[in-house]
């Protein structure tokens, strides 16, 4: 897992630091400009990891979450949204709505339908769980 460091670096293993880009720390995204207007094209970990979506394309926003041992993510219900969270790291227990609870760890992805709620609670005794959160507006 990495953690970014101050001065704009990212340490990816123990004695491995990889530097930043400058548009990686400001402004945290490429533009190409299509036609007349500008649209981002790529989003650096510190512009995804604010916990607030960002926008990738129409109705469309991405962010990265990460829970700390024993910390809970709540899903809230919406009618208008689908959820797409993927597990980048870790294991997680799921409980949606009125389904069972169930385990799902690296790599696996849970589908959160409109309507339904729910919360995602990193079970790793020692780590952290990494998250990637995509909203679809309806």
């Amino acid at each position: 897992m990495s953690s970014i460091l101050a001065g704009g670096s990212f340490q990816t293993a123990p004695g491995e630091i990889l530097e930043m880009e400058d548009w990686e720390i400001a402004p945290g995204c490429i533009r190409e400009t299509v036609g007349t207007k500008q649209e981002k094209i790529a989003f650096s970990k510190p512009a995804l990891c604010t916990g607030k979506g960002v926008k990738a394309c129409e109705d469309l926003y991405f962010r990265v979450q990460t829970l700390s041992p024993g910390q809970t993510q709540l899903l809230e219900k919406s009618d208008d949204t689908i959820g797409l969270i993927s597990v980048a790291e870790g294991k997680v227990r799921v409980k949606l709505s009125n389904e069972p609870a169930f385990l799902i760890g690296t790599h696996g992805m849970i589908k959160i339908r409109p309507g339904v709620g729910g919360s995602i609670k990193n079970i790793a005794g020692s780590g952290d769980v990494v998250l990637h959160i995509t909203t679809l507006m309806l």
